[in-house]
Formats: structure tokens, sequence, C-alpha cells
């Protein structure tokens, strides 16, 4: 077995996620201004960024059972072909509605395609290298957002119905996924003797809630940057998109340098004691950010946001794997990418009146807050008392 075209693999369908909202960004603006000559509303256009994540979030825990009784290959396989049939059809769609109806399947495809990928990493790899491997899968799909966004956004100005052959991409993974992956944990599940040594094991739900909490804040976070960062560089008289591009750029290189490190930070440190570093980091990078007077304070800040915000997909996707056994790992993986994209889903939504309450620089410090005081739970030990592992 080529365990680097494994690898390889595993990476590129891992961007799919990342793909599946920020290739059309870019285009917004072009079609909203196409389908106002059908009287459509902002919003209806709006929903083609949001709704793949709110299936996403729908479909993951029933993909992750489903991986668990049929084998992680097959749900893969079928979510790839989906997501190009899916993806694509915004290019000849001319309805508004089916192009909504097609974000729905597309999100469904890319459930698929994250619950299968993700379970298959902790079968294939196991103690640090799944540890380095989880960093390089977080890393590789924050560069691959800052690659698609920037991508999607030259082929936008020729045409915004062109960004939409990019999702064509999964297609050249199909032969190769169904060639080189193996079902590993169902080829063991096969064996009697690996079910005999290895029973079902009482899971410590509350570990896995925590875990779950801290993902979906973390993921409704890290979403202030792309959704409010062009508003706010607006209210502080920072004017063109070329510096909301920079400035969500900037976020996401260094949220992929953060995951990169995670394999080391993990040999010196504890689970609780890395989620604990990242939301301390991630507010001290959003004080920065709320009393940003210039364009270089506020990349500091960023950068320092993003430093933070890296380390909260491997570390939660990591924690969970370790506390979880093989015959049910897609179940709670499940449930953990449905956190993951509930928080991105209403991230906005949580913003909203906290902004019309003060300002988007007021969100930045009040969020600093609350992330302050989830760090000083992981730190104080205060965890110990109510999480037992």
């Amino acid at each position: 077995m080529n365990y680097n075209i494994v690898k390889t693999i595993l990476l590129f369908a891992s961007t799919l996620t990342v793909m599946s909202g920020a290739i059309v960004a870019p285009a917004l603006p072009s079609m909203a201004s196409y389908f106002s000559e059908q009287s459509v509303s902002d919003l209806l256009v709006r929903l083609i960024i949001t709704m793949p994540a709110l299936m996403i979030a729908f479909f993951s825990p029933s993909f992750g059972k489903l991986i668990d009784q049929y084998g992680r290959k097959t749900p893969l396989i079928a979510g790839l072909i989906l997501y190009a049939i899916a993806g694509t059809s915004g290019f000849y769609l001319d309805n508004i509605y089916y192009l909504l109806f097609s974000r729905i399947v597309l999100g469904i495809a890319v459930a698929a395609v994250m619950n299968s990928v993700t379970t298959l990493i902790g079968d294939y790899f196991e103690g640090e290298e799944r540890s380095a491997f989880m960093g390089y899968q977080a890393a590789f799909m924050a560069m691959g957002g800052m690659v698609f966004v920037s991508f999607g956004g030259a082929v936008a100005d020729l045409d915004w119905r062109l960004t939409f052959l990019m999702y064509g991409f999964s297609i050249l993974l199909i032969l190769p996924a169904a060639v080189y992956l193996k079902d590993i944990n169902k080829e063991k599940k096969e064996s009697k003797a690996y079910n005999n040594q290895n029973p079902e094991i009482e899971v410590d739900k509350l570990s896995v809630y925590a875990i779950y909490i801290m993902g979906f804040l973390g993921m409704a976070f890290f979403y202030f940057i792309p959704v409010q960062i062009p508003f706010y560089l607006k209210s502080i008289n920072i004017e063109g998109s070329v510096y909301g591009g920079i400035a969500i750029g900037v976020t996401t290189f260094f949220a992929g340098l953060a995951s990169l490190s995670f394999s080391r930070l993990k040999r010196k440190l504890s689970f609780q004691a890395i989620i604990g570093i990242s939301y301390l980091v991630m507010a001290m990078g959003c004080i920065i950010i709320s009393s940003s007077a210039s364009f270089t304070i506020l990349l500091v800040g960023l950068c320092t946001y993003g430093l933070g915000a890296g380390l909260i997909m491997p570390g939660a996707n990591l924690w969970l794997m370790s506390i979880v056994p093989a015959q049910s790992r897609g179940k709670f993986v499940g449930g953990l990418t449905a956190a993951f994209f509930t928080g991105q889903f209403v991230s906005p939504i949580i913003a909203s009146p906290i902004i019309n309450a003060s300002s988007i620089g007021g969100l930045f410090l009040d969020s600093s807050i609350l992330m302050v005081a989830i760090s000083l739970f992981w730190f104080s030990g205060l965890y110990k008392k109510i999480i037992p592992s």
C-alpha cells in the first residue's frame, strides 16, 4: 500500500469542504446583480454560501452512523461523485431556487466526504502520526481556502458561472480513491478475533459533549473573520475589497501554520491545555482587532487570532479520536462535524445582536471576554470537577 498516495487523496479530499463555500464567495456580487433582474432578494443569493453548511450540520450525524455500519470508502466515493454533479450544476442553472436545491445536495455530498475522510484518518494512523496528519489536514484546508478564494475571485471576474466548474475537481479524486483507499476498519470488523479482542467500550459522554461545544464555539468565532472583517474595515475607513481579501488570507495562513505545529505541541501538552491556549491566543487577537486604528495593527490582531484558531480543529478531532472506540468512530466524528458546521452557519446570527447593540469592534471585544473565560476553565483545572477525562 502506497501511503503517500493515500495521504495525498485524504488531504485533497479534505479541501472539498472549504471549497463548498469559498469558491463562489467572490462571485456573490455578480450573482446578486444577475438575479436582481428576476426580482430575487439578496438573502436568497447569500443562502448560496450558507446552505451547504446547514446541510452538512444536519446530515453529518446520519452519515457518521452509516459509515460505521457500511464502511468509509463507499460513502466517500458516492460523495465525490455527487459533489461534482451538484457543484457544477450552478454553471447552467438559471433559476435561483433550482440553484439553492443544488446547494442542498452539495451539502449532503460534503457531509459524506468530510465524515468519511476524517474517520479514515483515524483508521489509518495512530499516535504521533495521527496527530501530525490531523495538523496537516487542518493546514491543507486553511491554505486551500486561501487559494480557492483567490482563484475563485479571478474566475468570477470573467463570468460568475465559471466558478461553479471548479467543483469538478472532485472528479480527479474518484478513481484514486477507488483504487488506493482501503476500508481498514471494515476489514478488521469482519475478523472474529478482532471483535473478541476489541469489545465496544463505554464512552465518556461528558468529554464528547465538551469537545462538541469547543468545536462549535471555535468555528462560530473563526467565521467572524470572513463574515465581519470586510464590514469592519469599512467602519474604520479602510476602503477597497483587496484589503478584505488580504485580511482573510492572512488569518487563514496563520491558522494553517498553527495547525502544522499541532503535533509538536501535543508531545508536551494535554488536549485540555492546547484548547485553553487556543482560546487565550484568540482572545488576544480579538483585543488587538477591536482596538485597531490602522490596517497594520489589524493584521497583527488577525495573525494572532489565526494562530489560536488553527489549533481548534486538529485539537478537537484528535481528542475525540482518543476517547471513542474504532467501531463507532464514524458516529462521533459525524457529531463533531455537525458541531463545526452548525457553528459556521450560526456565526452571523450570533454576531448580529451584539453588533446592533454596540459595533463590530464591540463584537470582538465582548468575544474576547468569553474566550478568556473558556481558557481559564481549562487552565484552572475546573473542568476536572465536571469532565473526568
